[in-house]
């Protein structure tokens, strides 16, 4: 008898035993899953916070770049020769367009050559688009202010019209945007391009 109830001992315990195993287990699996979910949680506010951070330092970047623009654009509106010349860059070529056109047959060539320079810019200001980068806001913003700080002194030495002269240099870094695509593209570092144009 004492033989049974000792096996009859052994299987309650053993019962006992797995019964507390068991429940040990729920309950570490219980707190597991709350880490886990607090975990996710925890990890998703950052992931939110950090978008929320990333969006209102692009918001702020571009309300800083459209201030600066607008204060350049407003210094170019003030400079004297600027206005000048923006006038003669309109003016002069309708000047000139208005007294070659004598005639039936130079009035229509007039006007394809027209249509073709309208064309060539509208293609231009595509591809500008296109090319848009933080480099080229940093050209744009660098081009506006030396036609601002340096327009006079570069009028002493050199006879251009101002805005001639930004329009140059805009054409300018487009041929050397070309130039550069080329170079990266053969020396298979396209990655470092990109990264230059857009720090």
């Amino acid at each position: 008898m004492s033989n049974v109830k000792a096996v009859l001992d052994a299987q309650a315990a053993k019962e006992a035993a797995e019964q507390k195993a068991a429940k040990n287990i729920a309950e570490y699996k219980r707190t597991a899953d709350k880490k886990v979910s607090e975990a996710v949680r925890a990890k998703n506010t950052a992931i939110k916070n950090a978008d929320n951070k990333a969006q209102n330092a692009v918001k702020n970047q571009n309300i800083a770049q459209g201030a600066l623009l607008v204060t350049l654009l407003c210094c170019l509106i003030k400079h004297p020769t600027f206005v000048i010349d923006m006038w003669d860059f309109v003016y002069t070529p309708a000047m000139w367009i208005w007294s070659s056109m004598d005639g039936f047959l130079s009035a229509i060539l007039t006007l394809i050559c027209l249509a073709g320079a309208g064309y060539g810019v509208y293609r231009i200001w595509l591809y500008y688009r296109k090319r848009w980068c933080s480099l080229s806001q940093r050209v744009l913003f660098a081009s506006l202010a030396i036609v601002i700080i340096f327009g006079d002194g570069i009028r002493k030495y050199i006879d251009i019209n101002l805005v001639t002269l930004f329009m140059i240099i805009q054409v300018l870094f487009l041929w050397v945007l070309v130039y550069l695509d080329g170079y990266f593209k053969i020396h298979y570092r396209e990655d470092a391009w990109k990264h230059i144009q857009n720090e």
